[in-house]
């Protein structure tokens, strides 16, 4: 079975829950022509910048209840149209 995520869907699950860890790298975004990447990293990295280690945890489950795949170590991905 394939989910396909849509532009503006993509953008306000980015708004709502991965805004506030982008700009400290805690979560990357890269979008290609297909699919959305949402890399979020480690629990540690999180707790240096300021954020609860625990957040990592949420930030997965949210994209895994969004349909998005795991493509091993914090990397998840999705397609897009």
């Amino acid at each position: 079975m394939r989910y396909i995520i849509t532009e503006s869907q993509e953008e306000s699950l980015i708004n709502r829950y991965f805004e506030t860890y982008i700009d400290s790298g805690c979560v990357t975004i890269k979008r290609t022509t297909n699919y959305i990447i949402i890399d979020v990293q480690s629990p540690g990295y999180f707790a240096e910048h300021g954020f609860g280690s625990n957040e990592p945890v949420k930030l997965k489950n949210i994209l895994r209840k969004n349909d998005f795949v795991s493509l091993g170590v914090g990397e998840y991905a999705k397609k897009i149209n």
